[in-house]
């Protein structure tokens, strides 16, 4: 992770607490900034608490950075009134930490009873498997398949990628087995992810968009199943896009999903998605679908959560070029470096235009090897075009960091 100083942290938490009061929402997680800058649009005005507090989310919101992540969350919730609170990844893996925030101020997002049963693969599986949907098998730590190279180990307290591997004679190493884990059939195709909005309604859900998904790119240091970034818009062939679609329905309606939430798709072919993941609240293409479908997430994600919008807020959108794609890539730093100054780098607000450089960690932050350095976006008017575009930015951006020793 890139950890600010100690005076850049001081000054943050400070600001927090001087401007609380006038919040309406707060925003928690590993990285805010992305929430934040569409809960601005929406009108509201966010308190954020999360692991970095970047320059760029600290320039428009006030901003407390916890070290404890997630744990430290609960006691920077104590120090504010008990507003409503929206969280982002990977609190779903966290699910003690959303019930301690559920007994004490409201939570605008999934409780952790429906995020720990959709973030069951076996659960999922059963509700898939029992529709005819196409889905990938899945065992259980207890009973792991033949270590042939045709699964794979993955944690199931994941995120990004964070701990899969292929279920080989290699992998008898990982540390993945000694954390609750379990396995699920390889497949080979293009990964792709939906967004959708459900309602208490579940014949309402709201289908978003389809971004591809980046994974594993060594352009930017991502390890072979990391995430490493969004792009969009993905147009599908309609029979599979329709299972898209009735996926996301039939997972809104057994598991009572509402507001923004998240599936992962490998598509082995035009029509047929194997559904890899769910993600029960705001995820990272978020904020690529919302500026190419000209609509504010957030302001729906809270309305379909049952928070009442302040009046007189006007909620805005972003919007790209017509025709467009839009893409956001994540750098890895590759050794431990310290942020050099980044002054002059033209960082833009929640109003737009769509910035170049986000999550923007501070002059002389650490980032450890392996950890996120900073965000890049990009519109073109192909997906290939805006894929080379990020990549030179963030080789930019990876050609100016300073070598660093590394921190205990």
């Amino acid at each position: 992770m890139t950890v600010p100083s100690s005076d850049d942290t001081s000054a943050a938490n400070g600001r927090a607490s001087d401007e609380a009061n006038s919040a309406d929402v707060i925003i928690v997680g590993a990285s805010a900034r992305s929430a934040a800058f569409s809960a601005i649009r929406a009108g509201l005005r966010p308190l954020c608490i999360d692991q970095f507090a970047d320059v760029d989310l600290q320039a428009v919101a006030p901003v407390v950075r916890v070290d404890d992540y997630p744990d430290g969350l609960i006691a920077a919730l104590k120090q504010f009134p008990p507003l409503p609170v929206i969280y982002t990844g990977a609190m779903e893996n966290h699910p003690q930490v959303l019930r301690a925030i559920e007994s004490r101020q409201p939570l605008l997002g999934n409780n952790a009873d429906i995020v720990q049963a959709v973030r069951d693969p076996l659960q999922v599986h059963e509700v898939l498997s029992g529709v005819n949907m196409p889905c990938l098998e899945v065992r259980d730590e207890s009973d792991p398949p033949p270590a042939d190279g045709a699964w794979l180990l993955k944690p199931r307290n994941g995120s990004g990628g964070r701990g899969i591997v292929i279920w080989d004679d290699e992998a008898s190493g990982s540390p993945t087995l000694k954390e609750p884990h379990y396995y699920q059939q390889k497949a080979s195709g293009t990964r792709i992810s939906a967004v959708y909005v459900g309602t208490e309604d579940p014949g309402s859900l709201r289908y978003v968009g389809l971004t591809r998904q980046l994974m594993g790119r060594s352009e930017v240091n991502a390890g072979p199943f990391n995430w490493c970034g969004s792009v969009g818009p993905i147009i599908m062939d309609p029979g599979g896009e329709i299972l898209i679609r009735r996926t996301g329905a039939m997972l809104a309606h057994r598991f009572g999903l509402r507001g923004i939430f998240g599936c992962d798709f490998i598509m082995e072919n035009a029509t047929t998605p194997l559904l890899t993941e769910v993600n029960p609240r705001y995820t990272s293409s978020v904020e690529v679908l919302e500026v190419l479908a000209e609509t504010n997430l957030i302001h729906d994600h809270c309305l379909a959560t049952g928070f009442e919008m302040p009046e007189g807020r006007n909620a805005r959108v972003l919007v790209a070029p017509r025709g467009a794609v839009l893409g956001k890539m994540l750098l890895y730093a590759d050794r431990d470096v310290t942020i050099p100054d980044m002054s002059n780098w033209q960082l833009t607000g929640p109003f737009g235009p769509i910035p170049a450089y986000a999550d923007v960690p501070a002059t002389g932050s650490f980032a450890a090897a392996g950890s996120p350095v900073c965000t890049v976006l990009a519109a073109a008017a192909e997906i290939n075009q805006c894929i080379d575009y990020m990549q030179r930015r963030t080789a930019d951006v990876a050609s100016v960091l300073v070598d660093a020793s590394p921190q205990s």
